[in-house]
Formats: structure tokens, sequence, C-alpha cells
């Protein structure tokens, strides 16, 4: 089932109007964006070589093209459950499934927002928000809140991909080498700020049994004092959510990811694609990190991405910078998806991409981005064919 093409504003508890970008690099309207290149990109088209190079070889996807908040291309196609997992259901914008590690940058922001909102720098060392009955292994306290945000803490996650509290509490009583305070992926530094960012929020544990759970609810109603009511936050899913199958998924039964309560930060939140629209949405039209600030201990946009908090790769500056972060969940060695999140974020244009397939998807010629069977290769290898000369 293909669900027909849309140009329109998000909306949300909030209408964002059109907004027209007052950069000369630019030049805007409702069916295409140019860059100083003297190369236009049409909306519609970087939608259409997504449909045709995955060409119905998936069992569902869901994307949305915004440009300067407003929603430029969107598309759903396929099954969000097939028959043989009742009920059967069509994939949609509003269909809702984990979102992988697409969180991350969803607690980057929130995360980075309260530390300006303390006053507290994103270089500060993070000892002092962490549980006082913890033991810590040498080095931790020095470990600083911009590490985490871009996996250079030193921390390696022996338990992973487990970030319960229980094995963050263990993950943080190793010592951190030195040599170790390089770029390396790990699900903890994310995860742990469902540990942090109570503590930031003047969490008082005295008395307090089960610090696990605890957390854990303080950590998601901070963030839904930041995203909701437009978004709303949990990492535990519904009625009848959205499964990932492989492909050809034959008569295999979908996976169910199940709560990730106690395991989120880092992965779990349970979005929409139109969620991550509006997420996207506001996060370009500066309505949860200014664009320019004076206090040196808040984070601008413009800091967030330059400084890659939250996010895991950059494309090619041909057409300005755009920032991504993807997430994947599957098994197997080597590693297969069957299901992939994607967020992509162009300030010099305005452009933003959102999108979740839940299964494998065809692998490209050309390995780039990602995981082979995930949406990053097909999303930058679509966004670069559709740029041609201006008219």
């Amino acid at each position: 089932m293909r669900t027909k093409r849309t140009r329109g504003v998000l909306i949300s508890g909030l209408l964002v109007i059109a907004m027209i970008v007052g950069c000369a690099k630019i030049n805007q309207n409702l069916s295409h964006t140019c860059y100083n290149n003297g190369k236009c990109l049409t909306y519609m088209t970087w939608g259409q070589k997504i449909d045709a190079t995955i060409n119905q070889q998936a069992v569902g996807y869901a994307y949305i093209i915004v440009s300067n908040g407003l929603l430029m291309a969107s598309n759903a196609y396929g099954k969000a459950r097939r028959a043989n997992d009742p009920p059967e259901a069509a994939m949609t914008l509003d269909a809702r499934s984990n979102a992988a590690s697409v969180t991350k940058t969803m607690t980057a922001v929130a995360g980075l927002k309260l530390l300006a909102g303390k006053n507290v720098s994103v270089n500060s060392g993070i000892g002092s928000y962490l549980p006082k009955s913890w033991q810590l292994g040498q080095g931790v306290i020095a470990i600083t809140f911009a590490q985490l945000l871009t996996h250079t803490s030193g921390i390696r996650d022996t338990l992973n991909p487990d970030t319960s509290y229980v094995n963050l509490k263990g993950t943080m009583a190793q010592n951190i080498l030195p040599a170790n305070k390089v770029y390396k992926y790990q699900n903890a530094n994310f995860a742990l700020f469902r540990i942090l960012i109570p503590y930031l929020n003047g969490f008082n544990d005295a008395g307090v049994q089960d610090l696990g759970a605890a957390t854990d609810k303080l950590y998601l109603n901070y963030m839904n004092s930041v995203y909701g009511p437009d978004i709303p936050i949990s990492c535990k899913p519904g009625v009848n959510p959205v499964l990932s199958y492989p492909y050809p998924p034959g008569t295999t039964h979908g996976t169910d990811w199940d709560d990730w309560t106690d395991l989120c930060g880092g992965g779990g939140l349970q979005l929409t694609v139109h969620d991550m629209g509006v997420f996207m949405a506001h996060l370009m039209l500066g309505l949860y990190l200014p664009k320019a600030s004076n206090n040196p201990n808040e984070t601008t946009l413009p800091t967030m991405v330059s400084k890659m908090y939250g996010w895991d790769y950059t494309w090619p500056t041909t057409y300005g910078t755009c920032v991504a972060k993807n997430g994947d969940l599957g098994g197997g060695t080597p590693f297969v998806p069957i299901l992939s999140s994607l967020f992509v974020y162009c300030p010099d244009t305005g452009l933003g991409f959102v999108g979740l397939a839940n299964s494998t998807l065809p692998v490209m010629a050309t390995n780039n981005y990602g995981f082979k069977g995930a949406l990053d290769d097909i999303v930058f290898q679509a966004y670069t064919a559709s740029w041609k000369p201006q008219p």
C-alpha cells in the first residue's frame, strides 16, 4: 500500500509556519531549493528516487522531507504488521515503532537544553551527577558531557548492548584508560543521560530504594517536558506496535522489540515518522536550541551541529553541510538490520529528512554510510542524484 505524497506544514501542538531563510546561499520555493553552485534539489524528486531505489523490496517504510520547518514530501509504503502477525496493519506516517538510535539525537538535544537551564557547561565533568552510591572507576569523574555526546569518553561498555541501570553502574566502575579517549561508538554514552538528567534536574535520592526505576521515570518525565505534548515520549510500545522483518520475509514472524523503559536514552524511544518530522522541524527552527546565545554555557544549534553532539557522520559539503544520525536493530555476523531509522539535517540549505524502515532494504553497490541494507546509503545517493542545474 502506498500513501499519497503530501506537501504542507508539520502540524503539532505548535503550528509550524512557513519560514524562508534569508541566506544568500539558498533560494527556496515550495518545489525546490537551490544552492550557490547553480544546482537545485526538487523535494519530490528526492522522494521519488528513494522509492525507485527501494522498488517495493521492503516490508514497509515511511519518510518525510522537510525544508525550513515545512513538510515538502512524504511517503509510506507497505506493512507495519503482516497478515501472519495479526492484526495486519499498513505502514503509515503515524505508525509507532522503536526508533532505535535516533533516540540519541533527541536525548542529546534534551540534555543540552537542561545543561543550559542549569548553567552547567557541556565541558563539565559528569561525576557530580552520578549516584553517590556508585563506585566509580579511575577517570570516570573527569568524563565530560561533551565526551559522552561525541563517543569520546573512553567508556568501553563490555556489557553492551544491555544499558540497564545495573549494567551502567558496572560500566562506570571500570577504569577509563587515557588511550581510549578517542571515538568509539558506545550505547552507554547516551544511556547514561537516563541517569544524569534526573541528577542535573535536582534529584535527591535519599531513601530511594530502586534508583533504576526512579531515574527511568524522571528521565521520561523530563523528555516529555521538552517534547510533549507535540511528541508523546515513551519507551514502552503500545498495543500492536510496528514489527520488524527480514526481506524477503517469507513466513517469518515479525520481531517485537518490547519495552525499553529500563534501557532507554541511547535507543528505544517509541516514535512515529510524523513525530520524527515534528522533531526535525522544531530543531531546525531553533525551538529546542537557540541559533545564537550570549550565554557561554548554552549550546546553540550551530554548535550542536559543528561539534557533532548526537550525530554520527557528515555528508560531502558539495551542497552545504549535512549531518546524519542513524539507528539500526537486527543481528547476525555480519550485522543485518531489520529495522533502520535516519535523521538528516542540512543547515546550509534548510533541508531535513526523517525516515524508518521495518525490514532489510536493498543493498547499494557502493556502501558509504551505515550498515548494508539500511536507509543510509539509499537516502544519501538519492539526495546526491536529485541535484540538477538550475532551470
